[in-house]
């Protein structure tokens, strides 16, 4: 399975592993929401080697069965609904819920304003990441995010974007 998979999971741990050994003063990461898989993966690390470190996750509004399911208390089915943010559709994995309940700190969720963080990776880091990977930045720019004097990272995932559908979003 892509991420409802205890081996995907523990793989898809190791962008956290790899962030904090080279970050370790980190006050929150910030990780895109779809199956789950990454950030299982992620608060598996975070909670066992570096519990004090705020683990967010962010999802598009229109496709975040994440957070409504913590907030029902039971997983809820993908709705199929679209999003430029194509990869976060999948909806949450089973053994992804339960971790998530665990581990994850808080979920929030973005509008289609992805395009404009896109942009913004894309002229200071000189980085093209697919609208997916941007769901966490586009949060810290629409104020979702209590950043301010707090040190925090952003797992930029992917580059799977046409770089025609890049250039008009961005």
């Amino acid at each position: 399975h892509p991420y409802d998979n205890y081996h995907v999971i523990a793989g898809q741990g190791t962008a956290t592993l790899e962030f904090i050994r080279q970050q370790d003063n980190l006050d929150m990461l910030v990780v895109p929401v779809g199956g789950g898989g990454l950030i299982s993966g992620a608060g598996i690390v975070v909670k066992a080697l570096k519990p004090e470190i705020q683990l967010i996750g962010v999802e598009p509004a229109v496709v975040d069965e994440a957070r409504r399911s913590l907030e029902a208390g039971e997983r809820l089915p993908a709705t199929g609904r679209k999003t430029i943010a194509d990869g976060l559709q999948a909806g949450i994995g089973v053994m992804n819920f339960t971790l998530l309940k665990q581990t994850v700190h808080h979920l929030v969720s973005v509008s289609e304003e992805i395009g404009q963080a896109l942009g913004m990776v894309h002229k200071h880091l000189d980085m093209v990441v697919e609208p997916s990977a941007a769901v966490g930045l586009a949060a810290a720019l629409v104020g979702k995010l209590d950043i301010c004097n707090r040190r925090v990272g952003f797992i930029l995932t992917g580059g799977n974007i046409d770089a025609g559908a890049f250039h008009n979003l961005i």
